[in-house]
């Protein structure tokens, strides 16, 4: 029942008010005003009396709620409804908009790099000339959030200089890399990010790589820069092979890399071969941590050539100063295959050079036959079978 005093013509109900909102909020819930505040109730036992309240300005509670006796189930505290407990209430005043806040001043971007994790001396950076170079920018939070609003669109552009002209090894002349060349640069030099390619970098000078970011217009404007020294790679030694001739896959080269220096220590050494004729560079080894192995070679004249790459991935290679003769062993018998594939299994590397010769050998015009009909079918039966057994020697 409305409150004493309260028009019932034309009034707004607040129950029914509350009510549409419950229902809003929980399907099928009505609204219960309970000991000092108002709740959504899922099942009531009984209906209370609707509280009506003046319509003019707004919803205001009065007083005259009879609270009945209920049974709550579920409930939504309602915390911004608030009861009136003695008489009907002023309306409040409507709320005055509050302006809304000012956009951020534009101001200059204050730029920050993000460089090689390797430090130089005198502030520089130290990047290996075998490795890509990554510079990456941050701006600051106010910078960063008027781009992402929409306000700016920050232009970037990175240059490049050489500060040393007379520290690079072998007296190269000094260049400065074309960062639009995309053979420099993969990303160019409009790009938050600057990566260059391997290898652009020389040897031992000292590079200033520079970022300005501005706007459009150019009025705004902020900068950083950095330096990046160039690690010289190992240096010094040489590449031994011992004996200087032998037999495929019986005779045992012991291969060394002395006298190598680097300031990036330690350093790892990669020995590799190819034929000296030409054709495809072939490993004897990974990167060891140790200047010397042994290997077996294929038949041929063959070029002995050793990787030597120091902690930051700068490498030298460097070959024997002779060609190594290595003479082939014949018409390829199972005998000579178990040998081979028996000396495999001693290590990684020995397998790698046992696969690696016999490859060599099963694709020469030595293995076993005599030019007849049934002697090509036992040398393609064997060489087939050799191939089966070198594909279960490195599957494992």
């Amino acid at each position: 029942t409305p409150a004493a005093g309260a028009d019932p013509v034309g009034a707004h109900c607040v129950q029914d008010t509350l009510d549409a909102w419950c229902d809003r909020v929980h399907a099928g819930a009505t609204a219960r005003y309970v000991s000092t505040s108002w709740g959504c109730y899922t099942s009531i036992s009984q209906h209370f009396a609707p509280e009506c309240a003046n319509d003019a300005g707004g919803i205001t509670w009065c007083r005259g709620h009879t609270v009945s006796g209920w049974h709550q189930v579920y409930a939504h505290e309602l915390r911004r409804v608030r009861h009136e407990s003695l008489g009907c209430a002023s309306p409040a005043p409507p709320p005055v908009p509050s302006s809304p806040p000012s956009p951020p001043t534009l101001s200059d971007p204050v730029v920050m790099l993000q460089t090689p994790g390797h430090e130089g001396g005198e502030g520089s950076w130290l990047q290996s000339p075998s490795a890509k170079l990554r510079l990456g920018s941050v701006l600051d939070a106010m910078s960063a959030a008027v781009q992402a609003r929409g306000r700016v669109t920050w232009v970037y552009r990175w240059s490049a200089d050489v500060m040393d002209a007379g520290g690079a090894a072998d007296d190269l002349e000094a260049v400065v890399p074309d960062l639009s060349d995309p053979a420099v640069s993969t990303t160019g030099p409009g790009a938050p990010v600057l990566v260059l390619m391997e290898r652009v970098l020389q040897p031992g000078r000292t590079y200033s790589f520079r970022l300005e970011v501005t706007d459009p217009s150019g009025a705004l404007r902020g900068d950083a820069a950095v330096r990046v020294e160039v690690n010289r790679p190992p240096a010094g030694g040489r590449v031994e092979v011992q004996p200087w001739s032998g037999t495929e896959l019986t005779t045992s080269f012991a291969l060394a890399a002395p006298g190598w220096d680097d300031a990036q220590l330690p350093l790892r050494y990669a020995f590799q071969y190819a034929h000296a004729a030409g054709g495809r560079t072939m490993p004897l080894s990974d990167a060891l941590p140790t200047p010397a192995t042994s290997a077996v070679l294929p038949a041929g004249k063959i070029t002995v050539t050793a990787r030597v790459i120091d902690a930051l991935g700068a490498e030298a290679l460097a070959a024997a100063p002779r060609a190594v003769t290595v003479a082939a062993m014949g018409a390829l018998t199972d005998r000579d295959v178990d040998n081979a594939l028996a000396r495999a299994s001693a290590s990684p590397e020995a397998a790698q050079q046992i696969v690696g010769a016999l490859a060599d050998k099963l694709n020469s015009a030595d293995v076993a036959g005599g030019g007849s009909v049934a002697a090509d079918a036992e040398a393609q039966r064997r060489a087939a079978a050799t191939r089966e057994r070198m594909i279960l020697l490195i599957a494992h």
